[in-house]
This record gives structure tokens, sequence and C-alpha cells, in this order.
């Protein structure tokens, strides 16, 4: 074996020399373009990172283009083209390694190697998280939509109108492998179709104990051209069987300590304020079901079960160490790409969720590192990416394969290489479907969704569901997700720009998914409203300054559980309401309703000023019939010297 390797090695080595030979003196270029108008290095993009570029110049020569079937290569000579290693998790939440969240409950030394040898995304995210859907698009480099499969049920593709990346590289002149599982709708056996030459340990349980053996062997068979290997991991996707307590298919991990010894709940472990209701309904149904039956866990056993989900990725990251340890045996680390990522996550708790499926980062963020040692810059990039489409190009701008017009995702190569530092894009979209529930009052939900995530926020949008059926988050200020922005009204023009985004993507990719339009604010001036008091209560009409008509309605009440109430005729719609009070000295507490719901805590009117502010509610409303709507404060109790409440005007902003 080392004389075979000895033989592999010299081949590897003369080929770029005899290159650089018939080059000499020829002006060389680079396959990655140069940064022209900024820094190579971007402090907003890369931190604790060093330029590493040594190697690059004789990875890159090359000024001839160079065919293999019907896939060009360019800018790359053939001999000097780098190996391909994708390793690959299953549900593995992006930051569930410990080079990000520390040892102390977490420990996975080989990925965290990684890591500090190359780019690591933080924003990577799966084009739609759950198995089928996110793996076809990482090796179609198509999106879901375009491929009609949204969910794990789905037929075999189309393997001319859709050729995966095993057959995009052996036409290119890769020796190509795939290993683990594969769980993508095409016929494993028909190599000719998928173009991976060599397979091996194929199945969807009970395999990774196996993956070690036929990956090294792959890296070690002498070859002359280069390789594409993919190697795919079960785990930690056993946690779905522990989850059930059920045999895990993977090996077991023990007992689970006493919670005092696990890692803590998660800091977003309950459920989001303001939820699309569509969204606890899938929470009922799949805790429903006997796949999903966390519905009744106590803090305990969400916390035994992050345990147990920390201990799944600790094993496939000692199996991945092996195979790291035999690339470099091999002699072949400088010149290999290798790719770490995950087709989806796993909620661990957030939210009151386990499994995968929904946009919360947990389950829809996935790992992302690029390293090839001494080529890619170590660091961490804040690039929006979507692993299903830019995998497949990053792959293939490594390789030197120009990438088809036809493939809608872009290559992260550059940013890896520290030649990018900023984001080409303003946003991605990923998709969604939640089928896989119980049957809630006789009906088995099932929304399809779509997931825009800009710089700094994630917009959300399903097509099924009663009331509100959007979310917004700003995950600058609440990375947890825990507050749904898209009833406030302060947020209106930030919803009606990603709706905007996600029209735009729907053009450019004819995806068929309905995009909310939203509407217009219906603003009623307390003042001109029909007003109705308690007994014994009265409502004058003050001038104010800073009022846009220039009075308000004040009520001048008398004691707790006093009310005034007024009257306007509402459109049918689902509404966020906001309203502008006056806050004064002598001003009660109140309670807001409308058709009997209560509409959020009860609201200090008290200030040591007296100003006019609005005061957004924290649960939309729904009208299901247009006609008159009663709004009625409530006095809950005071902090001045009477309970006077001053209102001037209610806005309902339709979503």
């Amino acid at each position: 074996m080392a004389t075979k390797q000895l033989v592999s090695s010299f081949a590897r080595l003369v080929l770029p020399l005899c290159v650089l030979v018939l080059l000499l003196g020829a002006p060389s270029h680079r396959a990655e373009a140069q940064c022209q108008d900024s820094p190579c290095v971007d402090s907003a993009y890369i931190v604790n990172g060093s330029v590493a570029r040594a190697d690059l110049v004789l990875n890159a020569v090359g000024a001839t283009q160079f065919t293999a079937g019907a896939v060009g290569i360019s800018e790359i000579a053939v001999g000097a083209r780098p190996n391909i290693l994708v390793l690959m998790a299953d549900e593995q939440f992006a930051d569930a390694m410990s080079s990000v969240i520390g040892t102390q409950h977490l420990n996975t030394p080989n990925l965290d190697s990684l890591a500090a040898s190359g780019m690591r995304f933080k924003r990577s995210y799966a084009a739609n998280p759950i198995c089928v859907p996110s793996r076809s698009s990482m090796f179609t480099g198509r999106y879901p939509h375009t491929l009609g499969i949204q969910s794990n049920q789905g037929t075999n593709l189309d393997a001319v109108k859709y050729p995966l990346m095993g057959k995009y590289f052996s036409d290119a002149g890769y020796d190509t492998g795939y290993i683990g599982k594969w769980h993508i709708p095409y016929s494993v056996n028909n190599k000719a179709v998928h173009g991976f030459q060599t397979t091996a340990n194929i199945g969807d349980g009970g395999i990774d104990a196996g993956m070690v053996t036929p990956t090294v062997n792959f890296i070690n068979t002498p070859r002359t051209k280069p390789f594409l290997l993919v190697a795919s991991f079960i785990n930690p996707h056993n946690i779905c069987e522990w989850a059930r307590g059920d045999h895990l298919p993977d090996g077991a991990i023990g007992t689970p300590p006493d919670a005092s010894s696990c890692p803590p709940l998660r800091a977003n472990n309950l459920p989001q304020t303001n939820e699309p209701p569509i969204m606890a309904l899938v929470r009922q149904s799949y805790q429903s079901s006997t796949q999903f039956p966390v519905g009744g866990y106590t803090d305990t056993k969400w916390r035994q079960y992050i345990w147990a989900y920390y201990r799944m990725i600790e094993k496939t990251d000692a199996y991945i160490g092996q195979i790291l340890q035999a690339l470099r045996d091999s002699g072949q680390e400088s010149n290999t790409v290798v790719i770490f990522t995950s087709d989806h996550g796993d909620g661990i708790g957030s939210h009151k969720w386990n499994q995968k499926t929904l946009f919360y980062d947990e389950s829809a963020r996935v790992p992302l590192i690029i390293s090839q040692k001494g080529t890619t810059i170590v660091g961490t990039s804040n690039r929006l990416v979507n692993v299903g489409v830019d995998l497949l190009p990053t792959a293939m701008e490594f390789a030197g394969i120009a990438k088809p017009a036809a493939l809608p995702g872009l290559s992260l190569a550059k940013t890896a290489l520290g030649t990018m530092t900023t984001d080409p894009r303003t946003y991605i979209v990923t998709s969604n479907k939640a089928n896989q529930g119980a049957a809630v009052n006789g009906t088995i939900p099932k929304p399809g969704g779509r997931m825009v995530r800009s710089s700094r926020y994630k917009y959300c949008a399903y097509d099924e569901g009663t009331g509100s059926r959007e979310s917004l988050v700003d995950m600058q200020t609440d990375p947890g997700e825990m507050t749904n922005l898209a009833g406030n009204p302060s947020f209106a023009t930030v919803l009606s720009q990603h709706r905007t985004y996600l029209s735009q993507f729907k053009t450019a990719y004819g995806d068929p998914f309905p995009v909310p339009t939203g509407g217009t604010a219906i603003t009623f001036e307390a003042d001109t409203l029909t007003t109705t008091v308690s007994s014994g209560d009265t409502v004058t009409t003050p001038v104010i300054s800073g009022a846009t008509n220039g009075t308000i309605s004040r009520a001048n009440l008398n004691a707790v559980g006093d009310f005034v109430q007024y009257s306007a005729t509402v459109p049918a719609g689902h509404y966020s309401v906001s309203i502008r009070l006056l806050k004064g000295q002598n001003f009660g507490i109140w309670q807001f309703s409308t058709l009997g719901a209560n509409l959020g805590v009860p609201v200090d009117g008290y200030a040591t000023s007296n100003s006019l502010n609005t005061v957004t509610l924290g649960t939309p409303v729904q009208y299901a019939d247009p006609g008159p709507v009663t709004f009625k404060f409530t006095v809950t109790g005071k902090t001045g010297a009477d309970f006077d409440i001053g209102i001037e005007w209610i806005r309902l902003t339709r979503l």
C-alpha cells in the first residue's frame, strides 16, 4: 500500500509541474476573482482570519480550457485540481459544535479542527429542513419547488433533466464515490444515472459504525485523477428514535444523568409570542402523533434530550476524526477541499419542538465549514447561504468545473479563499411542508411555507391556517426568535419589503407559493366614534398639543371596573391593533378588549409628563364578518388621583 500511495502522490505532483513548465513565461491567472475595490479580508465577514494563499497559484494555474464529456473544466489544470470530500451529518444544528458553544456539554475536536483551518459559514440554511427535499436540492443544485419535492414523500426524479453531483464530476474526469445514507430520489443502483462510480454502506440506519473503513479505503485507492467523495452519516438523527424510546440503530449512548448534570434548557424553550396560529396547530398535530411524543416532556426530559443529542454528535465527530486522519496520512490533506454540513437541524427543545421541518434556526440552520488546509482562510462568514443550491456550485468552482446556467445557486469558493468579503445576496428563500402530524379535530394540518432570510430579519409565510399566516423576527435583537413582529405597525415597512423579496423570488424562479399581500391601516379618531361609558362616568374632548386633529377622547372614570367603549364599522379581516393614548399623571391602568378577546397585559397609563404615545397590542385580532365592532377599555387599577383614560385614535393594520 505504501508503494502504491507513493506512485499516486508522485502522479499528483508531476502533472501540475508539467503544466507549469508548459506555461512558463506566460502570465498565469487565478480561478478566483481578485478583490478590486475593497481589501480581501473584511472584518465584518472574517474574524480571527489570516490569508493562507501560498499554494493557490499552483492550484489555479492554467490558461487553457479543458473539457471532459459535456462538462466544461475551466481555469484549473487537470492534474492540479483538488479532491473534494463532502462530510455530512444528518439532523445537526449549526451551532452544535464545541468550537461554537464551548466544551462544557459537547466536545467535537475533529469538527473544531476543520473550523480551525477553514471558513465556517454562520448563516447557512437547508433548502428545506427535512431529509429528501434537502438532499435532493444539495445534490442537484435545484430548489425543492423546482424538483416538486417538499416532503419525504416523492417519486424518482428525471436524471436527464436534473443531473446529480456525481454525474457532473464523473463527466469532468473525477473519480467519484458515495458512502452512507442516500435518501435521494434516484436509484442508487444506477451508477450511470447518478454518476457515483463507487457506492458503499448505503442505508437509512445502523450504518455509521461501518462508515470509516470504505471511506478510508476510497481515500487510499491509488489514482491519477482527483476524487469527489461524499461520506454521509446518520447521526445525530437517532435522536428521533431516542425521543420515542426506541432502539438506537447506530449504537447506544448511555443513560442520561440527572438534569443537574445535563445541558440547560434552551433559552428559547417556550413558544414564540404571537406565533402564527398554524404553527401552534402544527405543534399540536405533531405531538399528537406517536412519532413525536414530546408534548408532555418536563424540563428534565428536555435537558436529557439535549444531552442525548450531543452524545450522538460526538459519535459522528469521532468517525470523522478517523477519516481526517486517514486523509492526512495519505498525504492528500493540502490538496483536498473538505466540506462539512448537514441536511437539516433539530429543534432540541426550542419553542417546545423536536425534529426538523420548521423554520426556527435550530431546525433550519445547518453547519457549513469549507477547509483546504493552507489554502482557505481561517474565520467565519455572515454570508447568506442556501446550502441546497449553493453546495454544488461551490464544489464545482473548486474543481474548475463550469457551472451550468440552469443551476440557480452561488459558489462560496471566493468567500472561503478570501477574495470575496461582501455578501452578493440581499436575501435567501427556503421552503417547507409540515405534513407528518396526526389529525386535530379530524383534520391533519399540512401547511407549506417559505422563509425569507435577509441580513437582519427572518420572514415566514404559510399557505394554510386561520388568522395571520406570517411571522417576522428581528434576528439581531431576538436571535432566539421569541417575538413575532408581523403584526407590529412599527415593522410594517420591513414586513412589506420581505413580502416583496418573496414576490421577486417567486417571479425569478417560478415558485407557485401564494405570497401574502397585506393591506393598509384603518385609523379611527376616538373623539369621532360612538362612545359609551359606565354609569356615572363622562367623556370630554380636550384639546391636546400633538394630537392629529387637535383633540382626544378623555373618559373621566370613577372606579376600578369602569369602562369606556367605542363602536366602529370594520371590514372583515385579520388585524394588528395599535392605540394612540395620552399618558399623564392622572390616568388609570386599563385592559383593552374587543369582541370579548383580551388583547394583552394591563397597560399603565401613568407617566411623569403629559404626552401622546403609541401602544401596540400583543395579540392580533380576527374579524370574520364586516360590521360594527366594539373596542372596550376597562380600568383595572390606578397610579394617580383618578382612573381617567385618554385616547386619540385606534388603528387596525391588515395582516
